[in-house]
């Protein structure tokens, strides 16, 4: 049923993640990862989308992204 389908897609979207990933590292290709942001905030119960199936997200969601900017910037010793 549906619940099927939806494992079947979080599954191909983590192995194309994975790909994509494994990709960039290897071509030395520099990325930062906003996922673990977006799901801390999905964990405390603050979904970082619409909810009207707008794929761009809230302002919350953006806070996000730019946290995760900042973070990597931080590691890498720039921004100081």
């Amino acid at each position: 049923g549906r619940q099927s389908y939806m494992v079947d897609l979080w599954n191909a979207e983590g192995r194309a993640r994975a790909n994509a990933s494994a990709f960039f590292a290897r071509e030395h290709i520099a990325t930062i990862d906003a996922l673990p942001l977006l799901e801390q905030l999905i964990a405390s119960g603050v979904n970082p989308y619409p909810e009207d199936g707008d794929i761009h997200p809230v302002e919350i969601g953006y806070d996000a992204f730019a946290r995760a900017v900042v973070e990597q910037l931080e590691r890498d010793g720039i921004g100081h």
